[in-house]
């Protein structure tokens, strides 16, 4: 597309319009004109890679109140070659003022126009400097440049203000033309009182002041002289004459000039108000974008050119309209390209490469207990969210019971978005404790704990080891804090286990002196007798005739144990004489018996009588003896030892010992 803009525009209206061409299109295109008219302020323009024609006229400087006039801003032209999409920054002279007699002092034109002079006499006015015009890739007025002089791309000189109109002509105060190399002199009847122009490196002279760098010299005071124009360097100020005219400036710009009203080269300024004015073409169609500038670190994006043909990419050597790259670090891409009208240009892109925050994240406490919670808190970003909370801020809150892993994301200055991982450690011990176990009624077990510090039972213990004695089924509950201040507890069921009822019996507990016996024990599953013997069933003799005493203790399947006693008594059995006369013959017969005897007797008595005694000495019976041979009936009577003791008038002839079983 090729625009030309025929028609003047001034002021914000020139703006606006190139802002909204720009922001429409998104790119500039070659042909397209841009223009720049005095607003007082800044004027900023994004310019997209390739070649620019750009002309700039500086203000003119002001004129006295009769016919003496300020010089003429100067022109500079050049070619701006843009290689990396970059804000421009462009500022417009203004004109210098017109003196009016009796005034005070009057401020230069726009961007380092000097000021006029000041006098009280109504028949004498001065005119203040033109201010210059320039481009630069940095913010400031020209004058504020000075540090940073290599920002300055192009600048067109302002002419200088007019002198006194007291003189013999009024030629003799004219302002020096700015633009050209050297900024024009003032013209002066006394080379004394002139302003000169400045040049390339200095200010020009006056006897007033100096012109400095992008600021022409002040008059002050009631001083009858103009100011001295703004440029590159500004020109001097005079007292009564012209001051000088600054100079302009070309070494930011290809195939640059730079010249005064007059000079060879020198193009009027459309603008004829005398402010300055800045025309910008862009020559070649062809541009280049970043889809998305700046990235983050692992992000790609497409770079892409409108060029017709030719198209190389410097980086890969693809001829396509659209490549991606993945920088991992700030990259200039380079892509060169014809368009349509077949010029050719080469254009850089800048490709900004954001980094990733850097993550962690602080878990605390560094070991969580069960059953407690943790807090999480994101550290090298400004903003976080947590995928196991799903919610956003620095800190969450987590209650894992196994130790687990926990993603999170965070995003930096740059929006820039990174993920990571954080552990959060679950205490891991636990309370060892005796297994359950059992224990037989009435016996004490040790229960112990182990994994802990210090430890508390159900029991009231505070110790790892405790006895306990139950007597119904029991469980002991044993709590322990250990080295992570975590509180784990355990539990252990003790069943009891009853005694049990053991028995021991015997065929018979009186007997005679060596006669066997068997005691049996019963009740439980093993027996252990008093005497060593093992076995559910004892066997021996008894040879003496004293009462035995016999324990057993018999363990049921659960280990549990109980003692059982019996008691056996041998006695001397005497059958057939016990007689305690010997010439008298008495016996009981059976003896040991079922519980009827018989007594004999070679004795026969009306007065023999028997009376019979349990080994307590309690009368169990009395009965007559009237013939040699007697029934003793005892079957009603428990089995043991009785004493039968016959007597004759008292007189006991007999003790007879027998066994009823």
């Amino acid at each position: 597309m090729k625009t030309k803009i025929n028609n003047i525009l001034s002021g914000t209206k020139q703006a606006l319009f190139a802002l909204a061409f720009t922001v429409f299109f998104g790119t500039a295109y070659s042909q397209t004109t841009y223009t720049f008219s005095y607003t007082g302020s800044v004027q900023t323009q994004i310019l997209q890679g390739g070649s620019y024609s750009v002309q700039c006229w500086g203000g003119n400087g002001g004129d006295n109140m009769a016919a003496g006039t300020g010089g003429k801003g100067g022109f500079s032209t050049g070619t701006i070659n843009v290689v990396s999409s970059a804000p421009h920054y462009f500022y417009v002279a203004g004109k210098g003022i017109t003196g009016i007699g009796g005034q005070a002092s009057a401020p230069g034109g726009y961007n380092g126009g000097g000021d006029a002079g000041a006098y009280t006499s109504s028949t004498y006015g001065m005119g203040s400097g033109g201010g210059a015009t320039h481009i630069a890739s940095a913010l400031g007025l020209l004058n504020t440049l000075s540090s940073n002089q290599s920002a300055v791309v192009i600048v067109a000189g302002g002419g200088g203000g007019a002198g006194s109109n007291n003189g013999p002509t009024t030629l003799l105060n004219l302002g020096g033309n700015g633009g050209g190399v050297n900024g024009g002199n003032g013209l002066s009847g006394n080379p004394s009182y002139g302003g000169t122009g400045g040049t390339q490196t200095t200010g020009g002279f006056g006897n007033i002041q100096n012109g400095n760098f992008g600021q022409g010299g002040n008059n002050s005071g009631s001083n009858t002289g103009g100011g001295g124009g703004g440029g590159w360097y500004g020109g001097g100020a005079a007292q009564w004459e012209g001051s000088g005219g600054g100079s302009g400036y070309i070494g930011g710009v290809i195939n640059g000039t730079t010249a005064a009203t007059g000079q060879p080269g020198f193009i009027p300024n459309p603008d004829v108000t005398g402010n300055g004015y800045i025309i910008l073409t862009h020559l070649c169609a062809v541009s280049a974008t970043v889809a998305k500038n700046p990235i983050c670190f692992g992000e790609s994006t497409n770079l892409t050119t409108n060029a017709a043909s030719n198209i190389v990419w410097g980086h890969t050597s693809s001829t396509s309209n659209m490549v991606n790259v993945a920088p991992t670090v700030n990259t200039n891409y380079t892509v060169t390209g014809q368009a349509a009208s077949g010029c050719t240009t080469s254009i850089v892109l800048s490709v900004t490469v954001h980094p990733l925050p850097s993550l962690s994240a602080l878990v605390t406490p560094s070991v969580l207990c069960v059953g407690k919670s943790a807090t999480l808190t994101g550290q090298g970003a400004n903003s976080y969210t947590w995928s196991a909370t799903n919610t956003p801020g620095n800190t969450t809150t987590v209650n894992p019971v196994v130790t687990s892993s926990f993603n999170y994301s965070g995003t930096n200055q740059y929006n820039c978005v990174n993920s990571n991982n954080v552990n959060v450690i679950v205490n891991s011990n636990s309370l060892g404790i005796t297994p359950n176990t059992s224990v037989c009624k009435g016996n004490a077990i040790n229960l112990s704990a182990s994994g802990a510090q210090s430890y508390t039972w159900s029991t009231g213990s505070l110790f790892g080891t405790t006895p306990v004695s139950p007597l119904v089924n029991t469980s002991y509950t044993a709590s322990g804090t250990d080295i992570h201040n975590c509180i784990l507890s355990n539990v252990v069921s003790v069943t009891v286990n009853n005694a049990p009822s053991v028995l021991a019996t015997t065929n018979k507990t009186l007997v005679c002196q060596g006669e066997g016996v068997t005691i049996t024990g019963s009740g439980a599953t093993t027996y252990t007798w008093s005497s060593g013997f093992v076995g559910a069933s004892l066997i021996t003799t008894l040879p003496v005739n004293i009462h035995y005493y016999y324990s057993v203790t018999g363990t049921d399947a659960n280990g549990c144990s109980s003692i059982a006693n019996i008691v056996i008594t041998a006695v001397k059995c005497v059958g057939i004489n016990e007689s305690e006369n010997s010439a008298l013959s008495f016996n009981v017969v059976p003896n040991p018996g079922a519980g009827l005897f018989s007594v004999r007797t070679d004795k026969v008595s009306a007065q023999l009588k028997m009376a019979v005694y349990n080994e307590l000495g309690q009368l169990v019976k009395t009965q007559d003896l009237i013939s040699g041979e007697g029934k003793l009936d005892l079957q009603n009577e428990k089995a043991g030892m009785y004493f039968v003791r016959i007597s004759e008038n008292e007189n006991v002839l007999k003790v007879i010992k027998l066994i009823k079983e």
